[in-house]
C-alpha cells in the first residue's frame, strides 16, 4: 500500500492537539503551583498538584497516542517504493515547477535533489524533513528570491570574459579554446569565504539569466558564447519555448579593444 506523508501528517493532528494543549495546561499549573507556595496558599496548592496530575497522565496518552501513529509510518519503504519521489514530482507539478530526473537526481533549476535510502540531500546538504510538500515549497521560495536578485547582464558576461582570459594565460590555451564553466567559477570564487558567498547554485544561475538574455558581445564588440560537452556540473535551463539545454562550456575571440 502506498505511504502519503500527508496522511500520517491529517492523523497526528488530534494527538497533537491534546499535547499542545495539555502542555499549555501543565505550564500554567506549574507557574500557579509556584505563586501559591510563596504566599502560602497551601489549599489551593494542592488543588494544582492534582491539575498536573491529570495533566501529565493526558500529556502521557496522547504522547503514546502520537507515538504509535508515527511508527504506522515506514520511513525505509516510503523512500524504497518511490512514493516519496513520487509526491515530490506531483508536488513540482502542482508548482509548475520543472524537474529534471536522472536516476535518483532531480533537478529543479538551480536546485538539485539526492534521493538516498531514506533521507534526501538539497543542493549537497542533508535535509533534516522528508515532506514533500515542504521540501518543493522550499525550492520554489529559493527559485523566487534568486529571480528578484538585480541581474546586469554585460557586468556578469565582462566578468565571466575576464575570468575566461585569467584561465587561458595559465593553462596557455588558445583564444577560442572551450573552458568548462565549472573552471571559470572557481577561478571567479579563488577563496573558499568567496565560495560560500557565492556558491555554484548562484553562478549557474547567473549563467542561465545571461544565456536567455541573447546577449552576446561586449560593449568592446568582443564575441562570446557557450558550449555544450561532457563536462562535470554542466548548467541546466530552459528557453522561453520550455525546451531544455545544457551549457557545459564558455568560450571567446581573442581580446582586443575597439
Amino acid at each position: 500500500m502506498a505511504q502519503n506523508y500527508e496522511n500520517l501528517y491529517a492523523d497526528l493532528q488530534d494527538s497533537l492537539k491534546k499535547i499542545k494543549d495539555c502542555a499549555k495546561a501543565i505550564t500554567s499549573a506549574g507557574n500557579k503551583s509556584t505563586k501559591d507556595i510563596e504566599i502560602g496558599e497551601l489549599k489551593d496548592f494542592e488543588n494544582v498538584i492534582e491539575t498536573l496530575r491529570k495533566q501529565a497522565a493526558a500529556l502521557s496518552e496522547a504522547a503514546d497516542k502520537a507515538d504509535e501513529v508515527r511508527k504506522s509510518f515506514n520511513v525505509d519503504e516510503y523512500f524504497a517504493s518511490g512514493d516519496f519521489a513520487e509526491q515530490m514530482k506531483a508536488y513540482c507539478n502542482d508548482a509548475n515547477m520543472d524537474v529534471h530526473a536522472e536516476g535518483n537526481v532531480y533537478e529543479m533549476f538551480p536546485s538539485k535533489v539526492v534521493i538516498e535510502s531514506n533521507y534526501v540531500t538539497l543542493d549537497r546538504k542533508k535535509y533534516a524533513g522528508i515532506r514533500p510538500k515542504v521540501l518543493i515549497d522550499k525550492i520554489r521560495e529559493n527559485q523566487e528570491k534568486l529571480n528578484k536578485q538585480n541581474f546586469n547582464p554585460k557586468s556578469f558576461a565582462k566578468e565571466l570574459v575576464d575570468a575566461y582570459d585569467t584561465v587561458l594565460a595559465k593553462s596557455k590555451k588558445k583564444p577560442g579554446s572551450d573552458v568548462a564553466l565549472l573552471t571559470l567559477y572557481q577561478a571567479m570564487t579563488p577563496m573558499a569565504r568567496l565560495r560560500k558567498a557565492y556558491d555554484f547554485q548562484a553562478f549557474s544561475f547567473d549563467v542561465a539569466r545571461l544565456k536567455k538574455s541573447g546577449l552576446s558581445a561586449l560593449d568592446n564588440g568582443r564575441t562570446f558564447d557557450f558550449g555544450s560537452g561532457s563536462t562535470k556540473n554542466p548548467v541546466r535551463y530552459l528557453d522561453d519555448n520550455g525546451k531544455e539545454h545544457l551549457l557545459h562550456t564558455f568560450f571567446s575571440n581573442e581580446k582586443f579593444e575597439l
